[in-house]
């Protein structure tokens, strides 16, 4: 004669089915949007988009009455320094952007 089967065996392979599916469907909805921005990138360079903050940002400062920064060149602490090392030499230019 056959044993009855456990009721919980179906309620555990239920649970896992659901568990199983929720991953899936997750992991199915993080890879799509993970391809759509590697697809569609942002609009604007990455230089217009600091222009657009540093904009920003002044316009804030002038409302809330703090100083105006002024804008840094680009390249600041420029430097060339010479070196000598066993059979080597040269120059090594430095810099801080």
């Amino acid at each position: 004669m056959p044993r009855p089967r456990d009721p919980r065996l179906g309620r555990r392979e239920r649970n896992r089915l659901i568990a199983l599916s929720v991953t899936a469907g997750l992991s199915a909805i993080g890879v799509a949007t993970g391809f759509w921005y590697l697809n569609h990138p942002q609009p604007i360079a990455d230089n217009a988009a600091k222009d657009l903050a540093d904009a920003y940002n002044q316009r804030q400062r002038r409302r809330l009455g703090l100083p105006v920064v002024s804008r840094r060149p680009l390249l600041h602490d420029l430097r060339l320094t010479p070196y000598v090392a066993r059979g080597d030499a040269g120059l090594v230019l430095g810099a801080r952007f």
